[in-house]
């Protein structure tokens, strides 16, 4: 059966399931499963895989000499201090028990982060604390400061969320059709703005729905929210925060990697695994 219902001038369809203890709940999406995004990438890695060695497949050859220089590497000389290394792995296993239990502890990620920061610089050490400060890319860090306040102006001004409504009631109230698009907008959002922002800027807008159409009924919208914006990420060097990290890395060592070169082939891939995303939640969401 189908249930119709109206939210902000729209009509809504959605169909009527059945779940385990005979309750009626109305949404695409009522059975209990055991996999929600793994699959969808699971096929986007193995996609990303066999592209890349498609295309760069004659750079991933490596010369007789330089793999003999790698084999004659001794790995033990690379740990120089033992016991840093282990309170560094004492403190990320501390941070990493607080990331998983901060909601339960009524703590902001963010604040976990600086105290396993500040703990490490406590523990280490001046040197090793002035040796981190020469080394840390401050480019990096200034970009993204200016990033984020670029981004956080636009939340400010409602910029972002005049854009998500108006996308919203392009589907005119099809759950199916609003998930598609969200996959898509999401996507190419978050390819030029950082996806952490816009994921706040649409919760409260997907929410909305939600209490009216019910939790269940938007299910496919919030994965088609989580794919998007994650897989967004890959388009474009301002993507995601390990992309910049790494191109930062990458020059230092000599090899400089520009927006466009990294656009080139990263929004290729990104368009590619959009389409498997929209296949997934075709598939398995509605």
């Amino acid at each position: 059966t189908l249930k119709t219902t109206r939210y902000k001038g729209y009509y809504y369809k959605v169909r009527a399931f059945k779940t385990v203890d005979g309750e009626k709940v109305y949404g695409p999406w009522s059975e209990t499963r055991y996999f929600n995004l793994g699959p969808a990438i699971v096929l986007c890695l193995v996609f990303f895989t066999l592209i890349e060695i498609l295309i760069f497949r004659k750079k991933l050859r490596v010369s007789t000499e330089r793999k003999a220089r790698i084999m004659e590497f001794d790995e033990s000389k690379t740990l120089e201090n033992i016991p840093l290394l282990i309170k560094c792995l004492s403190v990320l296993a501390l941070v990493i028990t607080g990331f998983l239990l901060h909601g339960l502890l009524n703590i902001e990620a963010s604040v976990v982060a600086m105290f396993g920061a500040s703990l490490l610089m406590l523990l280490t050490g001046a040197k090793e604390v002035d040796d981190l400060l020469k080394d840390i890319e401050w480019g990096t860090i200034f970009f993204f400061v200016g990033l984020f306040i670029l981004v956080g102006g636009l939340v400010e001004t409602g910029a972002i969320k005049i854009a998500a409504e108006y996308v919203l009631g392009l589907t005119k109230g099809d759950i199916r059709s609003t998930s598609i698009l969200i996959v898509w907008i999401s996507g190419i959002f978050s390819a030029f703005v950082d996806n952490i922002p816009y994921v706040a800027t649409m919760i409260p807008l997907v929410q909305d729905i939600g209490n009216t159409l019910g939790n269940e009924a938007i299910t496919p919208v919030w994965w088609s929210l989580a794919l998007g914006s994650c897989l967004g990420g890959n388009g474009t060097l301002v993507g995601a925060s390990a992309n910049v990290v790494s191109a930062g890395l990458a020059a230092k060592s000599g090899y400089k990697i520009s927006f466009m070169e990294f656009t080139k082939y990263g929004f290729g891939f990104m368009l590619v695994t959009l389409v498997i995303s929209t296949v997934y939640v075709l598939l398995v969401f509605l």
